[in-house]
């Protein structure tokens, strides 16, 4: 879908501009990372087709299918029974994050789940968070209007924003207020009596089974406010979920504010002017649909200038699942992940607050970046303990006789660039104080450890 006729920048990168470095781009940010097969294999596609491949989950799939990836068990019954559900679900989540069986589709999901948000420990019920995990999974690249109407009637979305409190009388409002300003049309798009107005038709929302194995949203009949009500400018009843989220996504704002939330945790930075109304007319025009949104935003000049690459500091997320994708290696231990997740401040299932988490800069702090370095370590002795074999596949031993070329290998296997002089330099040396002129395992995964506790390491 061309929309020059709003800004070329949203134009796909020609065929004689896509080069390595913006294959590798497109994977960091619109997966967790690629391995030098998959990005060699992007660069040969063109734009269009890397992202279509990406988007279907089919780049990489055969060493996926090899590797088992994304064949793990889901969560029984008894997971979500047990008094530690949640943790089980955060160790589920973990594993999958590190090896996934569909990348983008895998971050979408990590997408939605900071749009949406919600918290364990406001919810208590590893069950309804399953169940909105399985929504996100179900619909991240699908209808957005679907999507909100699944969340206005989601277990866990209602017992977060307390929705289930509201009844005729007594209008609960938080929901009606987060599902106009971080859902669907942003601060300043709508006034205080649209939000009491839109509390008034959530009223009577309730979980039945909320306890059982099948907790539910229904309605009340006694606490429903059928009157009419003006929301947005618009009088009506809105007795049904649909009509009121119809609206809401209708609006003209709603496009641009969902476009430039995609951007920002895609992107990031301040986008080039009719790039968000680019995409938004994009969005428009699918009818809210997302994979068109997704297709010409990944392939477009825009996301692939050189003011894009490396620009992004890594979540803690992306930091260690792209480690382990890219390393090729075994997973550590779920349990110790999602402690490194919660250090580094990025706990799943616990975003800081119903704006979820605010990503970039904010992620780094003097702590947490001297963390990130001391993981880093961890990490890798946890991996290669787990998988001794692991540093002969990442570095064959012919390849370790030249200790440059051995380097920078390594580099391009973690940054997707050569190493600078100045790492070239310290490499060398530490290399002569390991003893001697190539590397064996020990030094392979001194360097590893080394580079991954790179400034340059925590940006993507």
């Amino acid at each position: 879908m061309s929309v020059s006729s709003v800004t070329p920048r949203l134009d796909s990168v020609p065929a004689s501009e896509w080069s390595y470095d913006q294959a590798a781009h497109l994977l960091r940010r619109a997966c967790f990372g690629g391995t030098p097969a998959e990005i060699d294999e992007a660069a040969r596609l063109g734009s269009q087709e890397a992202v279509e491949r990406v988007l279907r989950g089919t780049l990489g799939l055969e060493r996926r299918r090899r590797e088992g990836v994304g064949s793990g068990k889901d969560p029984s019954e008894e997971d979500w029974e047990a008094e530690d559900g949640v943790a089980r679900l955060r160790a589920w989540w973990v594993e999958r994050l590190g090896r996934p069986a569909h990348p983008a589709h895998e971050k979408m999901v990590l997408f939605w789940h900071g749009h949406f948000t919600t918290s364990a420990r406001k919810v208590r019920s590893a069950r309804m968070l399953w169940r909105q995990q399985e929504v996100f999974r179900e619909q991240a690249f699908g209808n957005f209007e679907s999507l909100v109407q699944a969340m206005v009637e989601d277990p866990a979305m209602v017992r977060f924003l307390d929705a289930e409190s509201g009844s005729r009388a007594a209008p609960n409002e938080n929901l009606a207020r987060e599902l106009m300003e971080l859902f669907t049309l942003g601060e300043g798009n709508f006034t205080e009596e649209d939000v009491a107005e839109l509390a008034r038709a959530l009223t009577g929302l309730r979980i039945e089974d909320a306890d059982g194995r099948r907790p539910r949203v229904v309605e009340a009949a006694d606490a429903r406010d059928r009157d009419s009500k003006v929301i947005l400018g618009r009088r009506g009843r809105f007795h049904r979920p649909s009509r009121f989220v119809r609206l809401l996504v209708g609006r003209p704002q709603c496009a641009p504010f969902l476009c430039r939330r995609i951007w920002d945790f895609y992107a990031g930075g301040e986008p080039e002017a009719g790039v968000i109304e680019g995409l938004a007319e994009v969005l428009r025009r699918s009818r809210f649909e997302l994979r068109p949104v997704l297709a010409v935003l990944w392939a477009s000049q825009a996301f692939h200038a050189a003011p894009r690459r490396r620009a992004m500091i890594k979540s803690p997320v992306q930091w260690y699942a792209q480690a382990v994708h890219t390393l090729e290696c075994g997973r550590p231990p779920s349990a110790w992940a999602v402690g490194v997740l919660r250090e580094l401040g990025q706990e799943l299932f616990e975003p800081p607050n119903v704006g979820g988490w605010p990503g970039d800069r904010a992620w780094i702090t003097t702590r947490r970046l001297t963390d990130r370095y001391r993981f880093a370590g961890e990490l890798v002795e946890r991996m290669g303990r787990g998988d001794p074999g692991m540093w002969a596949r990442l570095l064959p031993m012919e390849a370790r006789e030249d200790l440059p070329t051995a380097s920078r290998r390594l580099c391009m296997r973690l940054f997707q660039d050569p190493m600078t002089r100045r790492y070239r330099e310290i490499l060398l040396e530490y290399h002569h104080r390991a003893g001697g002129a190539s590397a064996g395992d020990e030094a392979v995964a001194a360097t590893v450890r080394f580079l991954m506790a790179t400034p340059e390491y925590q940006i993507c």
